[in-house]
C-alpha cells in the first residue's frame, strides 16, 4: 500500500512537471485583490497561446499589462486611462496593434506631445471593478483623459449579484437613491491545501479545464443532436437584448447607469476629461450572426 501511494506521489509529481513544461499556458495568472476582487500578478511576465501564435506579455507594478509609467507626471505629458474588459486587455493580441497602442500612438501624431495611455482592463470585470480600479489605481496617475470601454453584451450582468455571483467580486446596490457598496471581494473559503492546490499547482487546473471544454461540446452535442438547433450562444446574460425587461434586469441597468454617472463625476472633480465607448458584439453588428441570435431568442420565448 505504502508503495502504490509512493508511486502514484511520484506519477503526480511527474505530470505537473510535464504540464508545466509543455502547457504552460495553464499557469495562474491572476491574484486576489482586495479592493477589485483579482488582477494580474503584479510584475509577472506570462505567456499567451492562441491557435497562430505565442505571445508575451508582462503586468506592472499594479497587476495590469499595461507599460510601467511613473505615478507623477512628465511636464507636458497628457495622459490616458483606459478602463474596461478583456476587450480593453485585449491579451490575445500583441501590444502593438491593440486600443492602448494604437490610441497612444495616435494621439502624439495629433497633439504633437508625449502621450502616454494606461490600460486597466482585465478579463470579467464589469463596469463595477472598472469604477473601483480608476479609485484605487488610476486617479494618482493624473489622467487628462479616462476613456470607460464599455460592453453591455456583459458588463450590465457582470454589475448585478443576481445575475453574477463570486466571493471575489464588488457588488454595488442603490438604496435609498444613493450608490451603495454591499458585497466587497474576499477570497474563497478553503483551506490551506486546497489554496495550495488552486494556487500553485497547475495539473488540477489543466484537468479541470479540459473536463470543462470537453462537458461543454458533449453539451453542445446532445443539443444538436436532440433537434439541431443552435443556441446562438445563449445565455443568462443575453436577457440585456430583450425589449422588455424584468426586475432583476432593471435593477442591473440601474446599478450600471449609476456606476457610469459616479465614475464621470469623480474624473471631472479629478480635472480629466471622461468618454464612453460602447464595444459591439459580433450579434450586434454582423447580420447573420444577429439573425442566428434572434431566432434562437424568439424559440426560447
Amino acid at each position: 500500500m505504502g508503495i502504490t501511494a509512493l508511486t502514484l506521489f511520484f506519477c503526480l509529481i511527474l505530470l505537473e512537471i510535464g504540464v508545466r513544461l509543455f502547457a504552460p499556458q495553464y499557469k495562474k495568472l491572476f491574484q486576489y485583490h482586495e479592493v477589485v476582487g483579482v488582477r494580474r500578478i503584479p510584475n509577472s511576465t506570462f505567456k499567451v497561446y492562441t491557435p497562430t501564435s505565442k505571445l508575451t506579455h508582462s503586468a506592472n507594478s499594479d497587476g495590469y499589462t499595461t507599460p510601467e509609467v511613473s505615478i507623477d507626471k512628465p511636464p507636458g505629458t497628457f495622459r490616458v486611462i483606459l478602463l474596461g474588459d478583456s476587450m480593453t486587455e485585449a491579451i490575445q493580441l500583441p501590444d502593438e496593434v491593440i486600443v492602448r497602442s494604437r490610441l497612444e500612438n495616435k494621439l502624439k501624431q495629433k497633439l504633437d506631445q508625449e502621450v502616454e495611455a494606461i490600460k486597466l482592463g482585465y478579463s470579467g470585470y464589469g463596469t463595477a471593478q472598472e469604477y473601483l480600479a480608476y479609485m484605487e489605481f488610476g486617479r494618482k496617475y493624473e489622467p487628462d483623459l479616462v476613456i470607460l470601454n464599455f460592453l453591455a453584451d456583459n458588463d450590465v450582468a457582470n454589475n448585478s449579484q443576481k445575475l453574477e455571483s463570486g466571493p471575489s467580486k464588488p457588488f454595488f446596490e442603490i438604496r435609498d437613491g444613493e450608490l451603495v457598496l454591499t458585497h466587497r471581494p474576499s477570497k474563497d473559503a478553503k483551506g490551506r491545501l486546497m489554496s495550495f492546490i488552486t494556487d500553485y499547482l497547475v495539473l488540477p487546473r489543466f484537468l479541470y479545464l479540459k473536463f470543462e471544454t470537453a462537458k461543454a461540446r458533449f453539451e453542445q452535442a446532445s443539443r444538436g443532436s436532440a433537434g439541431g438547433e443552435s443556441d446562438a450562444g445563449l445565455n443568462v446574460r443575453d436577457g440585456v437584448y430583450h425589449q422588455d425587461y424584468d426586475q432583476t434586469w432593471q435593477e442591473a441597468w440601474d446599478i450600471t447607469i449609476a456606476l457610469i454617472r459616479k465614475l464621470a463625476e469623480q474624473v471631472m472633480a479629478d480635472g480629466a476629461k471622461f468618454i464612453v465607448v460602447s464595444f459591439p458584439v459580433a450579434r450586434q453588428t454582423v447580420p447573420e450572426v444577429r439573425q442566428e441570435f434572434s431566432e434562437a431568442n424568439t424559440k426560447r420565448g
